[in-house]
């Protein structure tokens, strides 16, 4: 029954993204396909050497599905001719297909930067790589920060963490594993209370731009605009809102401001609802209101309703965050919203810039999923993924191999691979053995 209501609302069914779609849901459609063959028109779109997520069907386009017709998209529009000529040498190692560069597209670039583990100052010898490429390119758009078309690819969002300087929250959030998928996310409530109306509040309080400050307050249903609490002061009615705010711009305006004593300021004068997981680091209702002058009549702390319950972790990993410095929430609140150059390996599939530079450094990502330094051949495999390759079994060498695939064909012109590794001359000896570069195209530093 169910297949008959599906094929008749849906007689065409095209799925994106096919290689990572779960597996159980992939094959359901084979099923449905089988049963239904002569009324439903079943297309996959997707790139099996991009799958680099868990869930996927691993046999999608080698087993299954078998007699299904075969589209290869075989031109490459968006890269040089090099990055092209990159992807399907690593390609080789996995199902051998290929691309071609359109007609007339430019050579293109390609560097790797070879580094030992454990450089001292990496920001800057990553800047002076940019600088670098900007002058082997002659595209000044290396340098420039803000560029939309220059992305920075990172293993892990803890790396992106310390080179954009909110490193200290993201680390101690971190701490509880129930946060921590969230803050990735941009998804966890009471870091969102800090980044979507606390940080933009701070910045029109200090550019003292009233009409922001209301429309913040007016959106965030701030306590001190309750018809009880303008009521109850009728000679001046926004005159807590006005006390408030003024003793918020006086927190506020000192940069090394910890969280804490921010949302000590909001919760004191009332100014917005706290998140109830924040509850417990503020003064409790009755504190507070013993606090206020008696001219504020009317206002009371207020806290949102949160039916989720919190655990420990969340609890100890809030209250060393709640100590670290507040404005780390600018350069978080850029990173989750894509206005930096910075992004993940896994997170910019699907994406395209007219520059990349990928980073890639094992020991700072501390990931488990994937080795650089093992799929270049400068560590050996684990006894246990040894094993698994052996018996025809996925391992973290395939998910690498798949990440350094993606991340190289994100390039329209230019690519810098930053490689930190244990062995530089074992490293640059495989790098040309496996013809993944030329020597005039390694540099090491």
């Amino acid at each position: 029954m169910m297949a008959e209501v599906i094929i008749n609302k849906f007689p065409f069914i095209f799925i994106d993204e096919s290689q990572d779609t779960n597996k159980d849901v992939v094959n359901s459609f084979f099923e449905l396909q089988d049963a239904k063959s002569d009324k439903v028109v079943i297309g996959l779109f997707g790139d099996t050497m991009q799958r680099i997520f868990g869930g996927g069907e691993s046999e999608l386009g080698k087993t299954k599905p078998s007699g299904w017709a075969t589209f290869n998209k075989e031109m490459n529009h968006r890269s040089a001719r090099r990055i092209v000529g990159l992807g399907n040498q690593v390609r080789s190692e996995d199902d051998g297909r290929k691309q071609y560069a359109r007609d007339g597209a430019d050579e293109g670039f390609v560097r790797y930067f070879l580094l030992p583990h454990g450089l001292p100052g990496k920001d800057d010898v990553e800047l002076k790589i940019r600088a670098f490429m900007a002058e082997v390119t002659g595209d000044t758009g290396w340098t420039d920060t803000q560029s939309k078309e220059t992305a920075i690819l990172l293993l892990e969002h803890k790396m992106a963490g310390r080179r954009l300087c909110f490193y200290d929250l993201w680390d101690k959030l971190s701490k509880s594993d129930k946060i921590k998928g969230r803050i990735s996310e941009g998804e966890n409530t009471e870091l969102n209370f800090f980044s979507h109306t606390v940080f933009p509040m701070a910045e029109a309080s200090s550019k003292e731009n009233r009409a922001e400050l209301m429309s913040i307050l007016r959106a965030s249903k701030s306590p001190l605009l309750e018809a009880t609490v303008l009521d109850a002061n009728k000679d001046d009615p926004l005159g807590l809102a006005r006390a408030a705010e003024h003793a918020f711009r006086d927190v506020v305006s000192n940069e090394k401001v910890c969280f804490r004593l921010v949302l000590q300021v909001i919760a004191k004068h009332n100014l917005l609802r706290i998140p109830a997981k924040l509850q417990s680091f503020v003064a409790t209702s009755e504190e507070s209101e013993a606090e206020l002058e008696p001219d504020q009549a009317g206002a009371r702390v207020e806290v949102e309703a949160e039916p989720e319950e919190q655990d420990d972790s969340e609890i100890a990993a809030w209250a060393e965050a709640l100590e670290t410095d507040f404005f780390q929430i600018r350069n978080y609140k850029d990173y989750i919203d894509g206005n930096s150059i910075f992004r993940t390996h896994q997170g910019v599939k699907g994406n395209e810039f007219e520059r990349v530079m990928v980073v890639m450094d094992d020991d700072e990502a501390g990931g488990f999923l994937f080795s650089y330094e093992q799929y270049f051949d400068v560590k050996e495999l684990s006894r246990d993924s040894q094993k698994k390759r052996d018996e025809g079994e996925e391992t973290g060498l395939d998910l690498t191999r798949r990440l350094f695939y993606v991340t190289s064909t994100r390039a329209k012109n230019s690519l810098a691979h930053v490689i930190y590794t244990s062995d530089v001359a074992m490293l640059k000896k495989n790098l040309i053995a496996k013809k993944f570069a030329r020597e005039i195209e390694i540099i090491e530093v």
